[in-house]
């Protein structure tokens, strides 16, 4: 019986002895770079405050909803009834909520998730390497493991790194749907549940459903296909629940607003996309080999951007050739064209997604890194220029990685003047001189509420008679100043300024305050002015 045609080469053929030198350089490779992976993790881990991104509030909020059996709707405080989001769909906040329930206040457990799923996602790159050989799937694992974008995103509280595992594992197991082979009961229920999940954690997760469904469809597997449609539909009933979703089944107002409605001329569209997906271009070295970016702009100026654009164009070329050689090589192997069709309608979503909040955000491509690493390396032209594109690849992986732990974000932006204000500020003064219950008055309530465990209404605009009326109504019994989370680190911005002012003439001094940090909580007893 001949070997199968996937495993052509390399160790983990089937039936093919394992040479103990060749099983020992990879063994000695996998151990260096998970050690290399786990130590980077451990020094990036607390950068960013939780909080600080806003999202990671709505998710942690979300979570502890659940854990409380209200369903995933947040409220920060009385002035602001419970409500879903609508931009935060349910499945991340799901997997935080047993953490959530288990240290209903603790932020640092919750970032267990980001770590486990970084975990899974690189044993999934590791079983994508295994369809070339030995070599192949370590160094796909080191450019992936390295990579300075998904050690960041795994210590914080978002659903970037969760996704990525999701969504790559429907895919490898829904390869095994669109191969000849008769699938299992127990794969359709693996592979359904996954892409519910996806779909249930990020919007674009409707892209691992397509590209399965599409992949069948293309070698004419018109049940297959049915049964993944039924299936997937099916877990997405949840959303049905009471406070499940912000009023419609699956695309809130929020996303309708920033897929559907944005350019409706086609002209206008077309061109709208057209200058997503060049940016989206322009940022593939920034994602591959990350000594691009805003540092090296600083230095080389209008060079590095043609620098950056000229290595654009060579990966690109890399990863199309490589991805026409693995059809060619194997046309049989469902593996490719599942990806394929998934990259496609990840970069159609991406392209047509308006209202970033900076920009081209590279922490989008992250899930595509493992196939772009797998298509570049078949892609590139011999082992000479492979070799040299991992050098440098890994080169910048770890240099950025030395340069973000010796130059922590909080502080770079502290510098910079922007930024990554530490929402927390004033929490264990909080916590040791207020009770439970006693709402606060601040600005950014959602992130404040989160960090200081405490219910939080917003502040408003400066304005002592507003904020006397406000105080009575919902029971404020305490005013938290504080560096705006969009402002400049350790400095009021314009609103905070003027509250300070405001609240020195009429003679109230702060209960408590750290000058260095710019942070004042000021005592609001009720019924006095």
């Amino acid at each position: 019986m001949p070997l199968s045609p996937r495993f052509r080469s390399g160790p983990f053929r089937p039936g093919r002895p394992l040479d103990p030198r060749t099983l020992g350089g990879v063994r000695r490779g996998l151990t260096v770079v998970l050690v290399a992976f786990a130590i980077l993790v451990a020094l990036r881990l607390d950068e960013t405050p939780v909080g600080s991104l806003t999202d990671d509030a709505y998710y942690v909020a979300m979570a502890r909803s659940l854990a409380a059996g209200h369903g995933p709707v947040v409220q920060a405080g009385p002035d602001v009834a419970a409500a879903n989001p609508g931009l935060f769909p349910p499945g991340y906040p799901l997997m935080l909520a047993p953490l959530a329930y288990a240290q209903p206040l603790g932020l640092d457990l919750l970032k267990l998730v980001g770590v486990l799923a970084s975990l899974a996602f690189l044993g999934l790159a590791w079983r994508l390497g295994r369809h070339d050989d030995s070599t192949h799937s370590v160094l796909i694992l080191a450019g992936v493991a390295l990579n300075p974008w998904l050690v960041a995103w795994t210590g914080r509280v978002t659903s970037d790194v969760p996704f990525a595992a999701i969504a790559l594992g429907a895919l490898l197991l829904g390869r095994g749907l669109v191969d000849g082979r008769a699938p299992s009961p127990r794969r359709y229920a693996a592979v359904i549940v996954l892409a519910g999940l996806a779909m249930l954690t990020r919007t674009i997760g409707l892209a691992v459903l397509l590209a399965i469904v599409a992949s069948l469809l293309g070698r004419r597997r018109w049940v297959r296909a049915g049964v993944m449609l039924a299936g997937t539909a099916a877990t997405q009933l949840v959303l049905l629940l009471p406070g499940w979703s912000a009023g419609a089944l699956w695309l809130g107002d929020g996303y309708r607003e920033q897929v559907l409605t944005h350019h409706a001329g086609l002209g206008a569209r077309a061109a709208f996309m057209a200058h997503n997906l060049i940016g989206y271009a322009q940022e593939l070295p920034v994602l591959m080999i990350p000594a691009f970016g805003r540092p090296l702009e600083a230095r080389l100026g209008a060079a590095a951007v043609w620098l950056q654009a000229a290595v654009a164009v060579a990966l690109l070329a890399v990863i199309v050739i490589g991805a026409v050689r693995r059809r060619a090589d194997d046309p049989d192997d469902a593996t490719s064209p599942v990806l394929l069709w998934y990259t496609g309608f990840t970069l159609l979503a991406l392209a047509n997604f308006e209202g970033w909040p900076s920009g081209v955000q590279t922490r989008l491509l992250l899930p595509l890194l493992p196939a772009l690493w797998w298509w570049a390396l078949r892609g590139a032209p011999g082992a000479g220029a492979r070799a040299v594109l991992v050098v440098v690849a890994l080169v910048a992986c770890l240099g950025h990685n030395a340069w973000r732990v010796a130059r922590p974000l909080e502080e770079a932006s502290a510098r910079a003047g922007h930024g990554f204000v530490d929402p927390g500020d004033g929490a264990a003064w909080i916590t040791a001189n207020t009770a439970p219950g006693d709402v606060i008055m601040a600005q950014e309530p959602l992130p404040r509420h989160v960090r200081l465990g405490r219910p939080v209404i917003a502040l408003g605009e400066p304005d002592l008679v507003q904020m006397e009326a406000r105080a009575a109504r919902y029971g404020a019994r305490w005013v938290l100043l504080a560096p705006s989370l969009e402002g400049t680190p350790r400095k009021l911005d314009a609103a905070g300024a003027r509250w300070q002012a405001l609240l020195a003439q009429t003679g109230r001094t702060p209960a408590w305050q750290d000058p260095a940090r710019a942070i004042s909580i000021y005592c609001l007893p009720v019924g006095t002015d």
